[in-house]
């Protein structure tokens, strides 16, 4: 197979500290025809600069540099500028090991490639001694993604570039969460066949402050509903077995729970009047719909205290299991 022209998408903005780790781990690759789109998202920082270096210095690496959108507004214009044949995306504060695109390349099958992802917090030691298993997912086995930690980013993953442009699947600048689940689910509906790796070839870098996970999100139940609902009408009218309808329940749960422990994260107001606020959540009927929708047995406890309202137990129990 001729290697085909690879566009590695990254958006950068503020991340003048990870971004010559970044970069380095990418013009290093043992797939040599890529090219590098860095889009410079307004950047407050000298991380502009720093691509302005690298371009320099490595004819592949073309930069754009423009105002301050958001990280689904740096991408689009990633996807509308890139050349290759497939396209990967990138975070700028993240690393990829030397065969990442190499072995993307290799086990795709022309809809998807993906591969695992190793977390971490400082530096890494690139290896490559495990062993390779390959697993192929048909379109019924998508869900699968989902067990896997795999559904959510847009990153580890090698995309069809002409699917992308063909059927306009980009994401969503009006939200700066769940963007990558709906980009991620709209693709899915245009491929039949995912092939993942069992190598971890992505390295996430984890941080504990993350504001948008941390921090209240007025918005929450809007945007969780809108999450739920599009993952519920997807894989809805997948033939899945038990195991997978657990996967399938299992997540929709997490979605439940992530809109609940929101209400005990706005610290404008007093532990009590939070507790107020998620009964009044549980008594919206949009909470109300989606939460009679989902029967996750291995969840028995939480399904039965979210569906009678037992806030406080519920927030207790929940806090004993995140300690244990």
């Amino acid at each position: 197979m001729k290697e085909e022209k690879i566009t590695i998408v990254i958006p950068v903005y503020n991340t003048s500290k990870y971004l010559s780790k970044c970069l380095d781990s990418v013009i290093n690759q043992s797939y040599s025809n890529i090219e590098i789109v860095l889009v410079n998202d307004g950047s407050k920082d000298n991380s502009g600069d720093i691509c302005d270096l690298y371009s320099s210095k490595d004819k592949r690496i073309k930069v754009i540099h423009k105002e301050n959108g958001g990280v689904s507004s740096a991408r689009n214009s990633g996807i509308d500028n890139a050349r290759g044949k497939y396209v990967t995306f990138i975070d700028s504060d993240d690393l990829v090991h030397p065969d990442y695109i190499k072995t993307l390349v290799n086990n795709l099958d022309d809809s998807l490639s993906v591969c695992h992802i190793e977390y971490f917090k400082n530096d890494v030691s690139f290896t490559n001694n495990e062993k390779e298993e390959i697993i192929e997912l048909n379109k019924d086995e998508f869900i699968e993604l989902c067990r896997m930690s795999l559904l959510n980013t847009p990153c580890c993953k090698l995309f069809n570039l002409d699917i992308l442009k063909k059927n306009k699947v980009y994401f969503d600048n009006k939200l700066s969460l769940g963007e990558d689940l709906l980009f991620n689910l709209e693709y899915l509906n245009y491929i039949n066949k995912i092939t993942v790796t069992s190598k971890k070839l992505y390295y996430y870098r984890k941080d504990d402050n993350n504001t948008l996970s941390s921090s209240y999100n007025p918005k929450m139940l809007e945007i969780q509903s809108l999450l739920f609902n599009s993952y519920t009408k997807y894989f809805d009218k997948s033939s899945m077995n038990k195991k997978q309808r657990c996967i399938f329940d299992s997540y929709r749960l997490s979605i439940i729970r992530i809109t609940l422990e929101n209400e005990f994260k706005n610290s404008k107001v007093s532990f009590w009047n939070r507790y107020i606020n998620a009964r009044k959540l549980l008594n919206n009927d949009i909470m109300y719909n989606m939460v009679k929708k989902v029967r996750y047995p291995k969840r028995k406890v939480f399904n039965f205290l979210i569906r009678n309202k037992l806030v406080l137990v519920y927030k207790t129990i929940n806090k004993i299991v995140s300690i244990i």
